[in-house]
Protein backbone atom coordinates (compact mmCIF):
# COMPACT_ATOMS: atom_id res chain seq x y z
CA UNK A 1 0.00 0.00 0.00
CA UNK A 2 1.34 3.76 -0.94
CA UNK A 3 2.73 5.44 2.25
CA UNK A 4 2.01 8.96 2.82
CA UNK A 5 3.41 11.85 5.28
CA UNK A 6 1.36 14.34 6.86
CA UNK A 7 1.77 16.36 10.17
CA UNK A 8 0.30 14.91 13.12
CA UNK A 9 -2.73 16.41 15.19
CA UNK A 10 -4.18 15.82 18.57
CA UNK A 11 -6.81 13.63 17.01
CA UNK A 12 -4.00 10.99 16.41
CA UNK A 13 -2.77 11.08 19.81
CA UNK A 14 -4.54 7.71 20.18
CA UNK A 15 -3.08 5.84 17.58
CA UNK A 16 0.11 7.58 18.25
CA UNK A 17 -0.12 6.13 21.69
CA UNK A 18 -0.53 2.68 20.47
CA UNK A 19 2.20 2.72 17.99
CA UNK A 20 4.57 4.28 20.87
CA UNK A 21 3.88 1.42 22.72
CA UNK A 22 4.30 -1.25 20.43
CA UNK A 23 7.48 0.11 19.39
CA UNK A 24 8.58 0.06 23.15
CA UNK A 25 7.14 -3.35 23.47
CA UNK A 26 9.33 -4.97 20.81
CA UNK A 27 12.60 -3.20 21.70
CA UNK A 28 11.83 -3.45 25.32
CA UNK A 29 12.56 -0.09 26.29
CA UNK A 30 10.92 2.16 28.65
CA UNK A 31 7.18 2.06 28.15
CA UNK A 32 5.51 5.72 27.21
CA UNK A 33 3.48 6.77 30.26
CA UNK A 34 -0.49 7.44 29.87
CA UNK A 35 -0.94 10.85 27.47
CA UNK A 36 2.47 10.76 25.66
CA UNK A 37 1.48 11.48 22.45
CA UNK A 38 -0.36 14.15 23.43
CA UNK A 39 2.73 15.61 25.43
CA UNK A 40 4.57 15.35 21.93
CA UNK A 41 2.05 16.50 19.92
CA UNK A 42 1.57 20.09 22.33
CA UNK A 43 5.42 20.75 23.14
CA UNK A 44 5.83 24.21 21.81
CA UNK A 45 7.77 25.08 19.11
CA UNK A 46 7.11 21.06 18.32
CA UNK A 47 7.08 19.86 14.67
CA UNK A 48 5.34 16.67 14.11
CA UNK A 49 4.74 14.33 11.56
CA UNK A 50 3.78 10.92 10.64
CA UNK A 51 4.08 8.44 8.26
CA UNK A 52 0.26 6.32 7.52
CA UNK A 53 -0.40 3.75 5.44
CA UNK A 54 -4.24 3.29 4.00
CA UNK A 55 -6.07 4.02 7.84
CA UNK A 56 -2.93 2.95 10.16
CA UNK A 57 -0.30 5.30 11.17
CA UNK A 58 2.97 3.35 11.09
CA UNK A 59 5.54 6.07 11.71
CA UNK A 60 5.92 9.06 13.73
CA UNK A 61 8.26 11.45 14.62
CA UNK A 62 8.77 14.88 15.87
CA UNK A 63 11.27 17.73 15.72
CA UNK A 64 12.14 21.02 18.41
CA UNK A 65 14.83 23.90 18.53
CA UNK A 66 17.28 22.56 21.59
CA UNK A 67 20.00 25.38 22.12
CA UNK A 68 21.87 25.35 18.92
CA UNK A 69 20.55 22.45 17.59
CA UNK A 70 17.45 21.12 16.58
CA UNK A 71 16.25 17.72 18.18
CA UNK A 72 14.40 14.67 16.59
CA UNK A 73 12.56 11.76 18.03
CA UNK A 74 11.36 9.30 15.64
CA UNK A 75 9.97 5.87 15.80
CA UNK A 76 8.32 3.38 13.00
CA UNK A 77 6.16 0.62 14.19
CA UNK A 78 8.18 -2.94 14.39
CA UNK A 79 5.94 -4.95 12.29
CA UNK A 80 6.47 -2.05 9.42
CA UNK A 81 10.41 -1.84 9.51
CA UNK A 82 12.00 -1.88 6.09
CA UNK A 83 9.37 -0.15 4.28
CA UNK A 84 11.12 2.83 4.19
CA UNK A 85 9.16 5.03 7.09
CA UNK A 86 12.46 5.98 8.43
CA UNK A 87 13.64 8.01 5.24
CA UNK A 88 10.07 9.20 4.75
CA UNK A 89 10.06 10.76 8.51
CA UNK A 90 13.76 12.07 8.53
CA UNK A 91 13.22 13.89 4.95
CA UNK A 92 10.02 15.71 6.19
CA UNK A 93 11.42 16.54 9.62
CA UNK A 94 14.72 17.80 8.76
CA UNK A 95 12.96 20.08 5.57
CA UNK A 96 10.90 21.44 8.19
CA UNK A 97 13.26 22.17 10.50
CA UNK A 98 14.94 24.60 8.46
CA UNK A 99 12.25 26.91 9.68
CA UNK A 100 14.38 27.40 13.40
CA UNK A 101 17.45 28.51 11.91
CA UNK A 102 19.68 25.79 13.62
CA UNK A 103 22.22 24.37 11.67
CA UNK A 104 22.18 20.82 13.60
CA UNK A 105 20.18 18.11 13.61
CA UNK A 106 20.14 15.30 16.17
CA UNK A 107 18.04 11.95 16.48
CA UNK A 108 18.30 9.87 19.62
CA UNK A 109 18.55 6.06 18.70
CA UNK A 110 17.55 3.36 21.50
CA UNK A 111 20.24 0.50 21.33
CA UNK A 112 17.54 -2.17 20.63
CA UNK A 113 16.97 -0.02 17.44
CA UNK A 114 19.65 -1.64 14.81
CA UNK A 115 17.69 -1.48 12.24
CA UNK A 116 18.12 2.64 11.90
CA UNK A 117 21.95 2.36 11.69
CA UNK A 118 21.82 1.91 8.01
CA UNK A 119 19.61 4.65 7.22
CA UNK A 120 21.74 7.39 9.57
CA UNK A 121 25.03 6.55 8.29
CA UNK A 122 23.53 6.57 4.55
CA UNK A 123 21.87 10.25 5.20
CA UNK A 124 25.37 11.55 6.83
CA UNK A 125 24.69 11.40 10.55
CA UNK A 126 28.12 10.94 12.71
CA UNK A 127 27.55 9.55 16.53
CA UNK A 128 28.09 12.27 18.72
CA UNK A 129 27.31 10.14 22.27
CA UNK A 130 26.72 7.21 23.80
CA UNK A 131 24.26 6.40 26.37
CA UNK A 132 24.41 3.78 29.05
CA UNK A 133 21.78 2.92 31.55
CA UNK A 134 23.27 2.19 34.97
CA UNK A 135 21.41 -0.59 37.05
CA UNK A 136 21.04 -2.25 39.80
CA UNK A 137 18.42 -4.76 41.69
CA UNK A 138 17.23 -3.18 45.23
CA UNK A 139 16.12 -7.08 46.90
CA UNK A 140 17.89 -6.87 49.67
CA UNK A 141 18.91 -3.64 49.69
CA UNK A 142 21.49 -2.40 52.51
CA UNK A 143 22.47 1.64 51.70
CA UNK A 144 26.38 2.54 51.88
CA UNK A 145 27.76 4.69 54.00
CA UNK A 146 27.36 8.32 53.35
CA UNK A 147 28.67 10.51 55.01
CA UNK A 148 28.68 14.77 54.41
CA UNK A 149 30.65 17.37 54.93
CA UNK A 150 30.07 19.79 57.52
CA UNK A 151 27.86 22.74 56.98
CA UNK A 152 26.06 20.21 54.38
CA UNK A 153 22.56 18.71 55.16
CA UNK A 154 20.36 16.79 52.78
CA UNK A 155 16.80 17.38 52.90
CA UNK A 156 13.24 16.26 50.52
CA UNK A 157 12.58 19.31 48.07
CA UNK A 158 10.31 21.55 48.96
CA UNK A 159 7.83 22.37 46.46
CA UNK A 160 6.46 26.08 46.28
CA UNK A 161 9.83 27.11 47.92
CA UNK A 162 12.74 25.10 46.28
CA UNK A 163 12.03 25.93 42.44
CA UNK A 164 14.41 28.51 41.69
CA UNK A 165 17.11 27.59 44.15
CA UNK A 166 17.17 23.95 42.08
CA UNK A 167 17.08 25.37 38.87
CA UNK A 168 19.87 27.72 39.84
CA UNK A 169 21.83 24.76 41.55
CA UNK A 170 20.92 23.29 37.73
CA UNK A 171 22.40 25.20 35.68
CA UNK A 172 25.62 26.18 37.80
CA UNK A 173 26.12 22.24 37.16
CA UNK A 174 25.39 21.83 33.89
CA UNK A 175 26.80 25.13 32.31
CA UNK A 176 26.72 24.15 28.82
CA UNK A 177 22.91 22.51 29.11
CA UNK A 178 20.32 23.84 26.83
CA UNK A 179 17.53 23.73 28.85
CA UNK A 180 15.03 26.71 29.20
CA UNK A 181 13.46 27.27 33.12
CA UNK A 182 10.14 25.80 31.81
CA UNK A 183 10.46 23.28 29.55
CA UNK A 184 13.07 21.84 32.45
CA UNK A 185 10.36 21.69 34.84
CA UNK A 186 8.19 20.48 32.13
CA UNK A 187 10.16 17.67 31.40
CA UNK A 188 10.72 17.19 35.52
CA UNK A 189 7.86 17.17 36.56
CA UNK A 190 4.70 17.44 33.54
CA UNK A 191 6.62 14.15 31.67
CA UNK A 192 3.83 11.47 31.62
CA UNK A 193 6.26 8.73 31.21
CA UNK A 194 7.89 9.87 34.90
CA UNK A 195 5.63 10.62 37.14
CA UNK A 196 6.86 13.35 39.32
CA UNK A 197 6.71 12.29 43.01
CA UNK A 198 8.36 14.40 45.72
CA UNK A 199 9.36 12.03 48.22
CA UNK A 200 11.98 10.67 45.43
CA UNK A 201 13.67 14.59 45.15
CA UNK A 202 16.42 15.34 47.64
CA UNK A 203 18.48 18.48 48.05
CA UNK A 204 21.78 18.93 49.51
CA UNK A 205 22.27 22.40 51.35
CA UNK A 206 24.37 24.81 52.33
CA UNK A 207 22.10 27.24 54.36
CA UNK A 208 19.37 28.46 52.07
CA UNK A 209 21.71 27.27 49.02
CA UNK A 210 21.31 24.53 47.46
CA UNK A 211 24.40 22.80 46.06
CA UNK A 212 23.68 19.15 45.13
CA UNK A 213 20.52 17.25 44.18
CA UNK A 214 18.76 14.11 43.16
CA UNK A 215 15.59 13.93 41.22
CA UNK A 216 13.90 10.26 41.26
CA UNK A 217 10.82 9.48 39.35
CA UNK A 218 9.39 5.80 38.26
CA UNK A 219 9.13 4.32 34.90
CA UNK A 220 8.20 1.11 32.83
CA UNK A 221 11.06 -1.23 32.15
CA UNK A 222 10.27 -4.95 30.67
CA UNK A 223 7.03 -5.32 32.45
CA UNK A 224 7.77 -3.39 35.64
CA UNK A 225 7.98 -0.32 36.98
CA UNK A 226 11.17 0.66 38.27
CA UNK A 227 13.26 3.57 40.40
CA UNK A 228 14.87 6.41 37.80
CA UNK A 229 16.94 9.05 38.79
CA UNK A 230 16.32 11.75 36.38
CA UNK A 231 18.61 14.09 37.38
CA UNK A 232 21.61 14.80 39.74
CA UNK A 233 24.10 17.19 39.80
CA UNK A 234 26.42 19.35 41.92
CA UNK A 235 27.87 22.61 41.66
CA UNK A 236 31.18 22.68 41.07
CA UNK A 237 32.65 24.64 43.98
CA UNK A 238 31.11 21.44 46.30
CA UNK A 239 32.32 18.92 44.30
CA UNK A 240 34.73 15.85 45.43
CA UNK A 241 33.50 16.21 49.32
CA UNK A 242 30.54 12.57 48.68
CA UNK A 243 27.75 14.98 48.15
CA UNK A 244 26.55 13.31 44.95
CA UNK A 245 26.98 9.95 46.22
CA UNK A 246 24.91 10.62 49.72
CA UNK A 247 22.28 12.24 47.24
CA UNK A 248 22.20 9.50 44.60
CA UNK A 249 21.96 7.08 48.10
CA UNK A 250 18.96 9.11 49.47
CA UNK A 251 16.88 8.68 46.28
CA UNK A 252 18.08 4.91 45.80
CA UNK A 253 17.01 3.97 49.74
CA UNK A 254 13.87 5.84 48.80
CA UNK A 255 13.09 4.00 45.74
CA UNK A 256 13.68 0.32 47.78
CA UNK A 257 11.37 1.97 50.79
CA UNK A 258 8.83 2.75 48.24
CA UNK A 259 8.94 -1.21 46.97
CA UNK A 260 10.55 -0.44 43.79
CA UNK A 261 12.38 -3.39 42.73
CA UNK A 262 15.41 -1.90 40.84
CA UNK A 263 16.63 1.50 40.47
CA UNK A 264 18.19 3.31 37.10
CA UNK A 265 19.72 6.16 35.44
CA UNK A 266 20.99 6.97 31.52
CA UNK A 267 24.42 8.35 31.27
CA UNK A 268 26.53 9.75 28.47
CA UNK A 269 29.32 6.51 28.32
CA UNK A 270 31.51 9.49 27.52
CA UNK A 271 31.19 11.27 30.87
CA UNK A 272 34.35 12.56 32.12
CA UNK A 273 33.09 13.85 35.44
CA UNK A 274 33.61 10.39 37.44
CA UNK A 275 30.01 9.99 36.89
CA UNK A 276 30.59 6.47 35.65
CA UNK A 277 32.60 5.72 39.40
CA UNK A 278 30.00 7.36 41.78
CA UNK A 279 26.92 4.80 40.02
CA UNK A 280 29.50 1.84 40.33
CA UNK A 281 30.39 2.97 44.00
CA UNK A 282 26.35 2.96 44.15
CA UNK A 283 26.06 -0.67 43.32
CA UNK A 284 25.14 0.05 39.62
CA UNK A 285 26.49 -1.62 36.58
CA UNK A 286 26.30 -0.24 32.93
CA UNK A 287 24.19 -1.73 29.97
CA UNK A 288 23.97 -0.08 26.42
CA UNK A 289 20.96 2.32 26.16
CA UNK A 290 21.11 4.39 22.88
CA UNK A 291 23.02 6.68 20.97
CA UNK A 292 23.11 10.25 19.71
CA UNK A 293 23.27 10.54 16.13
CA UNK A 294 23.92 14.29 14.34
CA UNK A 295 24.43 15.82 10.91
CA UNK A 296 24.37 19.57 9.23
CA UNK A 297 21.02 20.82 7.89
CA UNK A 298 22.28 21.71 4.15
CA UNK A 299 22.05 25.41 3.44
Amino acid sequence: MTLHVRPATVEDAAAIDDLLTAYAHARRIRLPGAGAALDRLTRPESIPALVQDAARIVGFGHAWPAGQAVRCFARVHPEHVGRGIGTLLLDDLERRSHSFGKPVFNVMQPAADDAATGLFIGRGYEVICHVLRMQMSLDRYQPPPAVLPAGITLSPFQAGHDEARLFDAFRAANPGHPAVEGEWWHDMRDDPAMPYDPTLWFTARRGPEIVGYSLGSRHELDGRTVGYVAEIGVRPSSRGQGIAFAALTATIGAFHRAGLPAATLNVDADNLTGALRLYRKAGMHAVPQSSEWSKRLAE
